[in-house]
């Protein structure tokens, strides 16, 4: 893991130089935990509006830590209206440890970054966090 909840694996390869015509398109997994919150509709639309590079996909990993799947609902009415792929994960255990997990679990991008389910992202977010790790 590096800085601001990022995993890298390129960054072991430093000192390799690859022309960036040969560099494969980068992608990032957004985990958001979450827990009986409504306002993660807030959180999911504000991750729609990245303004990401050319060569950046992102996908949105949403793991309902609730005992019940109480957000599936709301999570999959709204994935239905975004441009960016979501996947809902039901990890029943109150214990934001085990929803984090699973969210590392699930990821399959090369970055990973976290973000709360009460908070909004700026539409520069994610492009200002994978612009700071490749530093």
């Amino acid at each position: 893991m590096h800085g601001m909840g990022f995993a890298d694996p390129f960054r072991m390869m430093q000192g390799v130089d690859i022309p960036l015509s040969e560099v494969a398109e980068v992608t990032i997994d957004i985990c958001v935990c979450t827990y009986r919150r409504p306002f993660i509709e807030a959180t999911l639309r504000s991750l729609d509006a990245q303004i990401l590079p050319a060569d950046v996909t992102a996908r949105i990993i949403v793991i309902d830590n609730d005992e019940t799947p109480s957000a599936k609902a709301l999570v999959d009415q709204v994935a239905g209206t975004l441009s960016i792929p979501v996947t809902y994960i039901h990890a029943p255990a109150n214990n934001i440890s085990i929803a984090r997990n699973a969210g590392l679990e699930e990821a399959k991008a090369e970055w990973i970054a976290f973000i709360d389910d009460d908070e909004e992202a700026e539409p520069d977010w994610l492009a200002c966090l994978l612009q700071t790790a490749r530093l």
